[in-house]
């Protein structure tokens, strides 16, 4: 291969150019044709309407319809191999079901601790209700009226709370708690 595309190789000589004639060569320059101007087409004069007859109109020009919106895309099932289903019948939307409610997650106590859960929730709404005999005579400021609602709104979700889940309802009377503490020591 390399011998072939070497220098030496017949094919790929290049052949001598050709040495210009002797004496000066004078070209003349080609003429140049002058630009004609485009032939304007011939138009015949519009028609003339007879007086008294209104002009025709032109003809309507049709709106496209709007198309309804279309629906949003569902997500497609995987196939499962078998046979190809057929095609569905339009058929009216099933209205939406109501919502099962998910299972609520709790903490299981036993015997001793919900006794103890339900002990501490019996202390916390009696010490509240004393904090709360405290301020029933006395001219609360806006903020002791704020934290006496906040209080007492602590106090009943707790009270309703106890039925369903002991541990929450602790938490919520251990908050009336607090918040009868902070409130008592505005009084002083």
């Amino acid at each position: 291969m390399l011998a072939l595309a070497g220098p030496s190789c017949r094919w790929f000589r290049r052949a001598p150019k050709a040495a210009p004639a002797p004496g000066p060569v004078v070209s003349k320059p080609a003429p140049v044709p002058e630009p004609k101007p485009p032939a304007v087409p011939e138009m015949p004069e519009p028609p003339q309407w007879p007086a008294g007859q209104p002009p025709v109109p032109p003809p309507p020009v049709a709106m496209p319809k709007p198309q309804p919106p279309r629906p949003p895309r569902r997500a497609r099932p995987l196939r499962k191999s078998g046979p190809a289903p057929g095609p569905i019948p339009d058929a009216a939307p099933e209205p939406p079901k109501a919502a099962t409610p998910l299972p609520q997650l709790r903490q299981i106590l036993t015997p001793e601790e919900q006794r103890e859960a339900m002990r501490a929730c019996e202390r916390a709404e009696a010490r509240v209700e004393q904090v709360l005999a405290l301020f029933r005579q006395r001219r609360l400021t806006a903020e002791q009226q704020t934290s006496i609602t906040r209080i007492r709104a602590f106090l009943e979700q707790a009270r309703q709370a106890r039925a369903a889940d002991l541990l929450t309802a602790r938490a919520l009377a251990e908050r009336a708690v607090v918040l009868a503490e902070d409130l008592l020591k505005t009084l002083r």
